[in-house]
């Protein structure tokens, strides 16, 4: 369900960027992970990877706190739910900083399917399709089916938390279609989620990108603009997420087509 996380903080990148000469990507893509070093290490960090490896999309995984709501304004500190480290809301800023310094974008991840157990006021309305779901590490999570409506639930207040950190974006974190068809069966509709997500975060200057689990739920529509008048896509850009040889041919599929990112 979980997949692994991303490379230690400084490390080599472990996503890569890839496509078309009109790929929408600023740059080579890579995550962080650590949000409690010291700042100078975190600094350092971000610089390395932009000038040694030309990364210009970040994404920050693991800075929620829990899977349902971000944490009070009034934290300073707090652990991951997933990764069970401790973050710093002044680490995850100065990465925010660092990137726009340079001209790169910053992508808060955020579970797009996942909510803490048992918490049935989050869940009130929608589709709950796994029940204290192991996501590896010691970490589990009620899974629910995201659609529109679901959006229209979480994609304000997760936009809140991305604008306080001085984020470029939210990366909507997805399983994929688990257990052999359950998200299917329960009615996920991953495009009406991000169409209806796209204008909530776009009033407050954010954008989006999701994982596509073996291309679960992509439709080459999203990579149209959010409607009439607006300017910014649906998704930034795709995020492919091979797991199955299925998923690796969709990849060759919409490399001829589409910049995107693939894990």
């Amino acid at each position: 369900l979980r997949r692994p996380p991303p490379a230690p903080l400084g490390s080599e990148p472990s996503i890569v960027a890839a496509g078309a000469e009109n790929a929408p990507l600023a740059g080579h893509y890579g995550s962080i992970s650590r949000f409690m070093v010291s700042l100078v290490d975190m600094k350092a960090a971000v610089q390395q990877m932009h000038e040694r490896f030309g990364i210009r999309e970040f994404q920050a995984y693991g800075v929620f706190e829990g899977f349902s709501s971000p944490p009070a304004d009034t934290l300073e500190t707090w652990t991951c739910a997933m990764t069970t480290w401790p973050v710093r809301r002044v680490g995850a800023k100065l990465l925010a900083d660092e990137v726009r310094a340079f001209g790169g974008r910053s992508w808060l991840s955020i579970s797009a399917m996942a909510t803490d157990p048992g918490d049935s006021a989050a869940q009130l309305g929608a589709v709950v399709v796994a029940t204290s779901r192991d996501m590896g590490g010691g970490a589990s999570a009620d899974v629910v089916a995201p659609n529109a409506a679901w959006a229209t639930r979480i994609a304000e207040k997760w936009g809140k938390f991305a604008v306080s950190l001085g984020f470029s974006g939210i990366h909507w974190d997805t399983f994929g279609d688990i257990d052999g068809g359950k998200m299917t069966a329960a009615g996920a509709d991953i495009p009406g989620f991000l169409r209806a997500a796209a204008p909530i975060l776009l009033k407050m200057n954010l954008q989006q990108t999701l994982n596509f689990v073996d291309g679960f739920g992509w439709d080459p529509t999203l990579s149209k603009d959010v409607g009439p008048g607006t300017v910014g896509r649906i998704v930034a850009f795709p995020y492919w997420d091979v797991r199955t040889p299925a998923g690796a041919v969709g990849a060759d599929e919409l490399m001829q087509h589409e910049g995107f990112v693939l894990f």
